[in-house]
């Protein structure tokens, strides 16, 4: 039996129709005007629903638990599988991309399959992931504000990070774990050294050997590529004093730039002079009066004058009558306590800069 509705022929049906098969006379299709339903199937019959572009290829076919849409060259492009539960997207030429909109029409999520990516977020609208626990408490974020927040909710928010030959189901065996309960960072072990390299501004990542500070977990060290250990002291009339210059101790405890020789208020000499400059600064906090870092210990650059004696590599230095310069030691009797440091080079004659080694006594 055949129903032809269209050309000069067009009839209206209410109620319900039904079409049974040939074969065995079981109802295959049911069309319900009552409950709009349209049911395709069943009586031992699959029932499939095909619908076929003008030159008759498929486009888009359901069959029971699958959905298939395909392009014009009859490539599966979006397949949503019951049995699997899988939905996928592309594939055959077609980039698979999914675009979900907010109610006034703003594409907020993008899931581009061609370029690998997903959009959160954009045309005014925030975008960000929320993960929850059992209990339904968040406790992961990732904000469109550049934030990632863990833990909280009543759990510990732990970054675990492995090698490639580790195991993620055993966080014992991660080389990186940051301990949000304890305030930790662990670095190293399972093989791997732990060590963190600080760069300057115009540093080079690729170049560890350029890293201004580098904390190595295979030696125990702290390796700084400035030199000398320093300390911020209160300075009388700050504008007058430079890096490289000796200051002594005034009588209000300010430091001041020295005047005389062989005094034995010298605190030390002004550090920041040249390269390198201050590995380590203590005592640095903000005062209503004018600070500078004194060297104490290490390498630094100094002020000299060799008008009254020629400074050779290894010549104990004192405080000279030349302002904030030192001079050779020779009168050791006078010298005891206002010993500066040791010449690292050498000055012949007249005034100059050199390296020294700070050494106080």
């Amino acid at each position: 039996m055949a129903l032809m509705v269209g050309g000069n022929m067009a009839e209206q049906f209410t109620g319900r129709v039904q079409v049974q098969s040939e074969d065995d006379g079981l109802t295959t299709i049911i069309l319900n005007g009552n409950s709009s339903d349209v049911l395709v199937g069943g009586a031992g019959h699959a029932g499939a629903v095909i619908i076929r572009d003008d030159a008759g290829a498929d486009r888009v076919k359901i069959r029971p638990q699958t959905i298939t849409v395909f392009d014009d060259g009859g490539q599966i492009v979006i397949q949503l599988d019951g049995p699997s539960g899988d939905v996928q997207f592309g594939a055959n030429g077609a980039r698979g991309q999914i675009t979900v909109h907010n109610g006034e029409g703003v594409a907020t999520i993008l899931i581009g399959g061609g370029e690998a990516r997903i959009e959160l977020g954009a045309s005014g609208k925030g975008g960000s992931v929320h993960v929850k626990n059992d209990e339904g408490q968040e406790t992961i974020k990732l904000t469109g504000n550049a934030n990632m927040l863990v833990g909280g909710g009543g759990a510990n928010g732990d970054i675990f990070l492995f090698r490639d030959d580790g195991d993620s189901s055993d966080t014992a065996t991660a080389t990186i774990h940051a301990d949000g309960q304890g305030a930790n960072l662990f670095l190293g072990g399972q093989g791997a050294h732990g060590g963190i390299w600080l760069f300057p501004g115009d540093g080079n990542r690729t170049d560890t050997d350029t890293a201004s500070i580098h904390l190595a977990g295979s030696s125990g060290d702290i390796i700084l590529q400035n030199a000398d250990v320093a300390e911020d002291f209160d300075v009388r009339e700050p504008e007058a004093i430079e890096p490289g210059m000796v200051v002594v101790i005034g009588d209000d405890s300010m430091l001041r730039i020295s005047s005389q020789s062989y005094d034995k208020r010298v605190a030390g000499v002004i550090s920041g002079n040249g390269s390198p400059r201050p590995g380590i600064i203590l005592g640095r906090h903000a005062s209503s009066q004018s600070r500078l870092p004194v060297a104490l210990i290490g390498r630094v650059h100094c002020r000299v004058d060799a008008t009254t004696a020629p400074i050779m590599i290894g010549d104990l230095l004192t405080t000279s009558a030349t302002p904030g310069h030192a001079m050779k030691a020779d009168d050791y009797a006078r010298a005891h306590g206002a010993i500066i440091g040791k010449a690292l080079q050498c000055q012949p004659e007249g005034t100059g800069t050199i390296p020294i080694l700070v050494a106080l006594q």
